[in-house]
């Protein structure tokens, strides 16, 4: 396992909540059913444990309480707009549970905070100085369209019926065109270094290319919605996850 497997599983875990809010507030258009809800509450769950990761990783509480202090670090700048998306997709459960709908400018400030969140999270590695391939232009794409294609196929699990509407279709294929870029310039980045750029290659492999096809195809397939959905889900996730995991290896050595 990575030293830095806390800042993996904090990037991976926010990126797809972030990411799915922001699709979500375009594209989640059965937020009034009776399990509208199940949405809010993944969201929250999974920036939760995304912080609480993030938290792991500085080794000391009072540490991250004591960043919390600094508003121009990196890190309290993540921790803002980590508890601002929790704290709006909490009051939209709630909302949702006890009312049945929610207002729709508390959605669009959820996007906005996850939207935040990843230009934060990919800036802050950018200007770091200590590790050289982390500053290439592939980052703000691996980080932020990375977050959008994985948050777009959780709305596909949750709302099966987008992966047939051709808005979100063409949206999710610019998604994967913008994050096999990003690969690609991340493969270029890290191509001397310990990590390679083979990591790279095979995510973005799996991750836009596989599952825009896995989108593509299954429209014209036997296979269900549901089908198309969860296989979109699994390699958007699978894909970015390689791709931050060698990301972050690379500060093994």
């Amino acid at each position: 396992m990575i030293s830095e497997f806390p800042l993996f599983l904090f990037s991976t875990l926010t990126g797809i909540a972030a990411g799915a809010y922001a699709v979500g507030s375009v594209f989640c258009k059965n937020r009034q059913e009776a399990s509208g809800w199940v949405f809010p509450l993944t969201v929250f769950l999974l920036a939760a444990f995304g912080g609480l990761a993030s938290v792991m990783h500085l080794g000391r509480p009072d540490l991250g309480i004591y960043a919390l202090t600094q508003p121009h670090s990196a890190i309290a700048q993540e921790a803002y707009c980590i508890a601002s998306l929790m704290t709006i997709s909490l009051a939209d459960l709630l909302l949702l549970r006890l009312r049945g709908k929610s207002p729709r400018w508390l959605i669009v400030l959820g996007a906005i905070a996850g939207l935040a969140l990843m230009v934060v999270t990919s800036r802050g590695y950018v200007i770091s100085q200590a590790i050289e391939p982390w500053t290439g232009w592939g980052t703000w794409l691996l980080f932020i369209a990375g977050d959008l294609l994985m948050g777009a196929g959780l709305v596909a699990l949750f709302e099966s019926d987008v992966v047939g509407n051709k808005a979100f279709v063409a949206a999710y294929l610019v998604l994967a065109v913008l994050t096999l870029v990003g690969l690609v310039g991340a493969a270029m980045a890290f191509a001397g270094s310990t990590s390679g750029s083979l990591p790279f290659i095979a995510a973005a492999i799996i991750a836009p290319v596989a599952s825009a096809v896995v989108l593509v195809v299954g429209k014209s397939s036997k296979m269900t919605a549901r089908g198309t959905a969860t296989w979109m889900f699994v390699l958007a996730v699978v894909g970015v996850a390689i791709a931050r995991y060698f990301f972050y290896a690379v500060c093994a050595f």
